[in-house]
């Protein structure tokens, strides 16, 4: 359950603060066997621990951390699947015919 917005309103200074992603592990009382995984944002690990009571009334709450942050998407090269396999795209603006001298 991720919240909509990724920034939080300070209380102090009325501007906006990042927030970060934590991952809660908890068990219902009925299914102490069945170990559940929720990820939500809080601005720090005490805030992210009383949403998590909040949210998941009536359970027990296993183990609560940060979860680490995703890659960045252009870090990654493109590519598309064509014909059973992947070929790579190109992102610049030449065109991927020869030019007229080769």
């Amino acid at each position: 359950m991720l919240s909509k917005d990724l920034m939080a309103e300070g209380r102090d200074q009325h501007r906006k603060a990042a927030l970060a992603s934590y991952n809660v592990h908890f068990v219902h009382a009925d299914a102490p066997k069945n170990v559940r995984l929720e990820r939500l944002l809080a601005p720090n690990l005490a805030a992210a621990l009383n949403m998590a009571d909040g949210l998941f009334p009536e359970t027990t709450i296993l183990r609560i951390h940060k979860a680490p942050p995703r890659p960045r998407m252009d870090t990654y090269p493109d590519a598309r699947f064509i014909k059973g396999a992947f070929l790579p795209v190109r992102n610049d603006d030449q065109s991927s015919q020869p030019s007229p001298a080769d």
